[in-house]
């Protein structure tokens, strides 16, 4: 018979494993309900907004702004214009290598090529073992194991 502590613990153990599951599928209605908010939200930016002309002024009627649309506006509005709309902007320009730059990244590939070049002469070593039979071989036993670790 078990005791009331094992009994209470087996208790917890299965409310914690269904407030997981129900957490996880919270995690996930939310993933669902976030997406589908940045779709309205992207929709709304990029539709047409209905214009009426009046008096030969035009009216446009715009939609109550969200928190994402403001945030958006803010950041294209910080975003500098370039003067030739041809020009690269700013952070998409790579910046001349400085030559401890270069010597480093030589360095690399030099480390990279010598890297290569052992691991193919141990493959190359291995495959030869192989087909010499040496890796089938059985490992010294008795006395000729014992001769090798007095040699040694």
């Amino acid at each position: 018979m078990q005791d009331k502590i094992t009994i209470e613990v087996e208790k917890i153990n299965g409310s914690i494993e269904r407030w997981q599951r129900r957490l996880s599928r919270a995690v996930n209605a939310i993933k669902r309900l976030d997406a589908k908010r940045k779709r309205l939200v992207r929709k709304r930016l990029t539709a047409k907004l209905p214009t009426a002309p009046v008096d030969g002024a035009v009216i446009v009627t715009v939609p109550a702004a969200s928190e994402t649309a403001v945030t958006l506006a803010k950041s294209i509005e910080a975003r500098p214009a370039s003067a030739d709309p041809g020009e690269i902007p700013a952070f998409l320009v790579r910046r001349q290598k400085s030559p401890a730059d270069e010597q480093a990244a030589a360095q690399i590939r030099a480390e990279q090529a010598e890297r290569k070049t052992r691991k193919a002469a141990a493959s190359k070593a291995r495959s030869k073992a192989k087909a010499r039979g040496e890796l089938r071989r059985m490992p010294l036993e008795g006395r000729a194991a014992l001769a090798a670790i007095r040699g040694a």
